[in-house]
C-alpha cells in the first residue's frame, strides 16, 4: 500500500506561488505571521518526508541546476527500505504537482491562501501540468472539502479530498 500523499501549498488568490511577488499586507497585518502559518501547518499533519521537484529543490538550496549525466559510473541497484511511511507532503512546484495529480498519486490538497495577489502573467501556478495541449490531469477526479480555517492576518487554509469522480448523468 502507498503512503497517502497531501499537495501542500501556499499561493496567492490568483494562484501564483512566490510570496516575493505577492502583494503587501494590510495595514496591521505582519508578513511574518503570514509566513509562519506554512512550516506551522505543515508540523500539524506529522507527515513522514516530503516530496518537492527539482527546480524547487535548488530554489531551497540556493543552488543551480546541474547537468545529470546519462549513464552513472557506479551501478544501480533498487534498495527496498522497511515499509514505515504512511504519509508524504508534496510541496514541490506547479510541475511536479501536475504530474503527481495526472498519475493520480494525491489523495488531498491542502492550500493555504494568503490575503495577496500575484498578478505576475505567465507565471507558474499550483498545477502546471506539462503534457499535450488540451489534456486535463485532473480528468476523472472531483475534491471534496474537508476543511476550512481562517488563520491570523486573514489565510484562509483549505483542504479538499481527491475522490473520483461520479459517472455522468445520461441525458434524457
Amino acid at each position: 500500500m502507498r503512503p497517502t500523499i497531501i499537495c501542500h501549498m501556499g499561493t496567492s488568490i490568483d494562484g501564483g506561488l512566490h510570496p516575493s511577488r505577492f502583494t503587501r499586507p494590510a495595514a496591521g497585518v505582519s508578513a511574518e505571521a503570514l509566513r509562519r502559518h506554512y512550516e506551522a501547518v505543515h508540523d500539524r499533519f506529522e507527515a513522514d518526508g516530503w516530496i518537492v521537484g527539482r527546480v524547487t529543490m535548488a530554489e531551497m538550496a540556493k543552488g543551480r541546476e546541474r547537468a545529470v549525466a546519462v549513464k552513472s559510473p557506479l551501478p544501480r541497484e533498487p534498495h527496498l527500505g522497511r515499509r514505515n511511511v504512511k504519509k508524504l507532503l508534496l510541496e514541490g512546484g506547479g510541475t511536479i504537482n501536475g504530474a503527481f495529480l495526472k498519475h493520480r498519486l494525491i489523495d488531498e490538497f491542502s492550500t493555504l491562501i494568503y490575503p495577496a495577489i500575484d498578478g505576475l502573467a505567465g507565471r507558474q501556478t499550483i498545477v502546471d501540468y506539462d503534457g499535450a495541449d488540451g489534456e486535463r490531469p485532473g480528468a476523472g477526479q472531483s475534491l471534496r472539502l474537508i476543511g476550512c480555517e481562517t488563520l491570523e492576518g486573514g489565510m484562509v487554509w483549505l483542504r479538499h479530498r481527491i475522490e473520483e469522480a461520479p459517472a455522468s448523468a445520461p441525458q434524457g
